[in-house]
């Protein structure tokens, strides 16, 4: 909280993934301290995936663990500017999540 009200950039990054490491003799980074995420929703065990194949006549054949497909429809439609009756949208084993999968995927 200090660091977002402080505002202080330099102190802020933001990674999308993190090489892993099993030796710890070439770690970039070591995290200490407490993390707090007063909005954090439940989290949940299934990854989150989407896997698309382009099809002939422009069509998309798209594999994805969502729980609300016409969303990824409709955006995929939205960023490709295709119509959606062009993306076929495939999931399976879609599983509860606690709703996570509803956007995230």
């Amino acid at each position: 909280e200090d660091v977002l009200r402080v505002g202080d950039k330099r102190r802020i990054k933001y990674v999308t993934s993190i090489k892993p490491t099993s030796t710890k003799v070439d770690v970039d980074y070591v995290v200490k301290g407490t993390f707090s995420d007063k909005g954090q929703y439940c989290y949940y065990y299934e990854n989150l995936n989407c896997v698309v194949r382009p099809r002939d006549n422009n069509n998309l054949d798209v594999v994805c663990s969502t729980q609300w497909v016409q969303n990824v429809q409709e955006g995929i439609g939205k960023m490709l500017d295709i119509s959606n009756n062009r993306i076929n949208v495939q999931v399976q084993r879609c599983g509860g999540a606690f709703g996570g999968k509803v956007s995230r995927a």
